[in-house]
């Protein structure tokens, strides 16, 4: 009975109600700019098909993610109109292993899947001179150890787990499980933050080599080309996520450790625990900066391309492609009638 008089004063405290509002309609939000990306952008996309196939992948486990938060925090904002007693406010056992482990996959996975990218961004700027006809194998395969990697971790992480006693939130894990969470995270996090180092510095070598491989095939050129423009999209995307992770990261540190010299209350510090605001931002952001970006990095791709195959007609440059030209059709007649 204490536990449900506890679960009753977290859910009715303002913060903690609210935080679910904005968490269930920013994950509802979320849904359409991605299957959108996922659909209409990256499916049609003209990339190599090892690198469309990890990008699709990525969004679609964050698609995931969405719609567990969606479903999780639909039950959170309606169970308290509905609840007969303060102990229906609980979540049931069985339900919480089922959406927390989905929740935990839908954080740890794109982080994985986004190590996964710039493995397959590496196999390309190796392999640049054939990468073209390389099939989706590559892809398909990174993809699938990223995901078996994380279903391990999860089973791992929750072997242990009874999950025999109700919780208050989804999305609190349990004591037992919290120094395990507290390492996985910052492990995730660590690793994509060198990752994004890794990505800068895979810019700056394409980019490098692609100058000097000038005089080289159209297709290594073209894979050149495309090996800066997914490689600047992977930066941005693993920014995104390094940088929203960090603040999730950094407020539940500071609530952990600070949090008890000003709420005075287990309600309270239970209640500031429970919000989850930062991933569901980052959810609904992803997706639209990444349809913003996609746009931004085919204008410029065409723009060099332009530029590189337009013939200018005007000033002295102009002049001599002019008689250049005629003098190439003097010349190809001139074989003609010989």
């Amino acid at each position: 009975m204490e536990k449900c008089d506890l679960i009753y004063e977290v859910s009715f405290d303002p913060l903690y109600r609210y935080s679910q509002f904005y968490t269930l309609i920013t994950s509802f939000f979320s849904i359409f700019p991605l299957i959108y990306l996922v659909y209409f952008k990256l499916r049609r996309s003209t990339f190599n098909e090892n690198i469309k196939f990890l990008y699709m992948l990525y969004f679609s486990q964050i698609l995931i993610s969405v719609l567990n938060n969606v479903i999780v925090f639909f039950h959170h904002v309606l169970i308290p109109f509905i609840a007969v007693s303060k102990c229906d406010l609980l979540v049931v056992p069985m339900k919480n292993r089922i959406f927390q482990s989905i929740g935990v996959f839908g954080i740890s996975c794109p982080m994985l899947t986004i190590l996964g990218i710039s493995v397959e961004r590496l196999l390309a700027l190796i392999f640049a001179r054939c990468y073209e006809h390389v099939r989706l194998h590559i892809g398909v395969l990174i993809g699938f150890i990223a995901i078996l990697i994380d279903v391990i971790i999860i089973f791992l992480f929750f072997r242990n787990e009874r999950f025999d006693q109700p919780s208050i939130s989804y999305f609190m894990v349990p004591d037992t499980s919290g120094f395990k969470m507290n390492i996985l995270c910052w492990t995730l996090l660590s690793a994509n933050a060198l990752n994004l180092i890794f990505n800068y510095f895979l810019i700056k070598v394409n980019t490098v080599l692609k100058e000097k491989w000038r005089n080289n095939s159209l297709s290594t050129r073209f894979q050149m080309e495309e090996n800066i423009i997914t490689t600047k999209f992977s930066t941005f995307i693993s920014f995104l996520h390094v940088f929203f992770f960090s603040l999730y990261l950094a407020f539940t540190l500071f609530i952990r450790l600070l949090g008890p010299n000003f709420l005075t209350t287990q309600a309270e510090l239970m209640s500031v625990r429970g919000v989850y605001i930062t991933i569901p931002t980052y959810n609904l952001i992803i997706g639209v900066a990444s349809c913003v970006m996609l746009r931004h990095l085919r204008a410029m791709k065409v723009a060099k391309v332009h530029a590189e195959v337009t013939i200018k007609y005007s000033g002295l440059e102009g002049s001599r492609n002019h008689d250049e030209a005629i003098f190439n059709v003097w010349k190809a007649q001139s074989a003609t009638f010989k």
